[in-house]
């Protein structure tokens, strides 16, 4: 069993320990979002969450995530961009998603302008919390694509449909 399908596991199984936890859900949701694994449990999971906690800024970014990786970048903007506004744009994690979903909207200028408070972010944080060295490298990445006029590898679309 890989990495990924034990945190799978282990977020199903305090799922079921606690099922009012609406961070746990959020947490299991954005899991299987980024595994590219059963989109519709994740809309299940993210609905109850935000239920839940309506203004949960975590729960909209998944929320928005999970339209991104279906292709549908307006709303996906609309859900992260709350998210956004709802941490005064502090996370980088949303800034990246941010910036992922503009530059998908051919809005390159606004996907670059997300990627760099990114960076700035990550490259301060990054100092403290080691793992997030990868995070910095990659969005460091986007800038260098999208600086020199080439194309972006922005994060994929689910590979499957449900």
């Amino acid at each position: 069993m890989g990495r990924v399908d034990e945190s799978i596991a282990a977020l199903e199984t305090l799922v079921e320990l606690y099922p009012d936890g609406a961070v746990i859900k959020n947490n299991l949701a954005y899991t299987l979002i980024e595994a590219d694994r059963d989109p519709n449990r994740a809309r299940d999971l993210l609905a109850q969450s935000l239920r839940a906690d309506p203004e949960s800024a975590p729960t909209l970014d998944s929320w928005g995530w999970l339209y991104y990786k279906m292709g549908q970048f307006e709303t996906a903007l609309d859900y992260i961009y709350q998210a956004g506004v709802g941490l005064a744009g502090l996370e980088p994690e949303i800034l990246d998603h941010l910036g992922d979903t503009t530059y998908r909207l051919e809005r390159h200028e606004d996907a670059r302008w997300y990627w760099q408070r990114a960076l700035e972010l990550l490259e301060r944080q990054a100092k403290s919390e080691r793992y997030l060295a990868g995070k910095r490298d990659r969005v460091a990445e986007k800038l260098r694509q999208i600086d020199s006029g080439g194309t972006v590898k922005v994060a994929e679309l689910f590979s499957i449909q449900e």
